[in-house]
């Protein structure tokens, strides 16, 4: 699903719309947050006694997390598409800065500047974005980590009552005053003597404990109990 909106004018006010939109919408939710690891402190998920970390939510739950809950010391990247840069401007205004670009677009300068952005703050990314396939984590979320020396932060997110959308990656948007879950993973680092051969090895863990991040928040949400070990 692609939004074709060129005239600057027209972008900044629909993006000014669908702040004001959003941020009411996203306050009636009920939501819950817990973590999987006992240094997360479920109360201020994202202060972790200053250590910076990449949070990576699968592309379908973006919206929740990043400007409901997402640190305001935070970069994440998004698409130079039409729809990447009302996410962009949209996000922005809720006072996360964003660096442009995609795994299939300006790749370079897109990573040059989330390693810049490292040194100063967290970084949040979609694994599995721009274009997919749906929940399969993509190599650039590890390499990433590799270069930082960040910690990868998993994030499970599951709505009880959404809207899908017929894109890709079935994006959700939840149901006003629906109950949402986030649950932090278990976080890790790579190494920095970690050779490339050895990233894909990394690429499965982290598939892995993305996997198991969404699985615990899909249980919580679907029976209002919650169990790490499901």
């Amino acid at each position: 699903m692609r939004l074709k909106i060129k005239n600057p004018k027209t972008l900044k006010r629909l993006t000014w719309l669908a702040h004001k939109l959003i941020y009411y919408w996203l306050r009636t939710l009920r939501v819950e947050i817990r973590a999987l690891k006992n240094d997360y402190r479920p109360e201020t998920p994202y202060m972790q006694d200053g250590k910076r970390v990449i949070y990576c939510v699968w592309h379908e739950y973006m919206v929740l997390p990043s400007i409901r809950f997402g640190p305001r010391n935070m970069t994440v990247l998004a698409s130079e598409h039409g729809d990447g840069e009302i996410i962009a401007q949209l996000v922005e205004r809720f006072g996360i800065t964003v660096v442009r670009g995609s795994t299939s677009r300006k790749a370079v300068s897109a990573l040059m500047g989330m390693l810049r952005a490292g040194t100063m703050k967290h970084l949040g990314l979609t694994p599995d974005g721009p274009r997919g396939p749906r929940r399969v984590a993509q190599a650039g979320a590890v390499y990433l980590a590799w270069k930082t020396q960040l910690e990868l932060v998993p994030v499970g997110v599951s709505f009880a009552k959404a809207w899908r959308l017929k894109s890709w990656d079935r994006f959700a948007l939840p149901k006003p005053l629906s109950r949402a879950r986030i649950v932090l993973g278990i976080g890790f680092s790579i190494p920095p003597e970690t050779t490339v051969e050895q990233l894909p090895d990394y690429l499965h863990r982290f598939q892995q404990e993305m996997d198991r991040a969404t699985r615990v928040a899909d249980h919580w949400v679907q029976t209002g109990v919650y169990d790490p070990e499901v």
